[in-house]
């Protein structure tokens, strides 16, 4: 029944006109970005435009894919009819759905020469499919797509304000607060280290990674907890 699940939400979740040509540009964009000799700070300009722009348009769009209602979540259930595989296979399925993404990033910042970025890269893909799929226990498809928006897309944005701000006026960020800024914002936290953020960054990333793959765990029970039952 799992593989009957995976199968289901296989259907449709790369539409080719607006995947490859999404994977195209942000390969073209990131690579301009880390190797122009235009931009003064190529690496923090990288950070943040692909932290705050790039990676949540992906994560958005592969995201927008699972956010169901009730109804349908009623219908899919009946369908594949066991909550646990449901909800594995919204796990499984969003990863392919990234998988793809992932390689272009190991591939851009492989060619670049700055795979020391890849791993705060990666600590926030996994962080924003964690908050994803927590946004889609939402029993309204819009709601789910709002509660998204602000975790993978304002809360960073915010985060990276409060950064800045942090660095203009000399001010630390303290333990709790660089942990908890190293998971709103794995990348751009990343890059005010040790300034603002004075956790070490393996130390930090490591921790928004654990955090987010126990969200990750959590979800099948959490999904049969709150989703509507028929």
């Amino acid at each position: 029944m799992l593989t009957k699940a995976i199968r289901w939400y296989l259907k449709g979740l790369f539409p080719l006109s607006i995947y490859i040509p999404l994977l195209i540009f942000i390969a073209f964009s990131q690579y301009y970005l880390l190797t122009t000799s235009i931009i003064p700070n190529r690496v923090f300009v990288f950070s943040s435009i692909t932290q705050t722009l790039l990676i949540p348009i992906v994560i958005l769009t592969v995201a927008s894919h699972f956010f169901r209602n009730k109804q349908i979540t009623v219908f899919e259930l009946t369908l594949i009819g066991s909550w646990r595989n449901l909800a594995i296979a919204k796990i499984i399925t969003f990863t392919v759905g990234i998988a793809p993404f992932i390689a272009l990033e190991v591939v851009i910042l492989w060619l670049s020469n700055y795979l020391s970025l890849l791993f705060p890269v990666l600590v926030t893909i996994a962080v924003y499919e964690s908050l994803s799929l927590l946004a889609s226990l939402s029993q309204s498809q819009m709601t789910a797509f709002m509660i998204d928006l602000v975790f993978v897309l304002l809360f960073p944005i915010g985060a990276e304000s409060l950064l800045g701000s942090y660095a203009k006026f000399h001010y630390t960020a303290g333990v709790t607060g660089s942990i908890i800024l190293y998971f709103i914002a794995p990348l751009i936290s990343y890059g005010y280290w040790p300034q603002v953020v004075n956790v070490n960054p393996l130390v930090g990333l490591s921790l928004a990674l654990i955090i987010a793959l126990v969200l990750i765990a959590l979800y099948p029970y959490l999904f049969k907890r709150l989703e509507f039952k028929p």
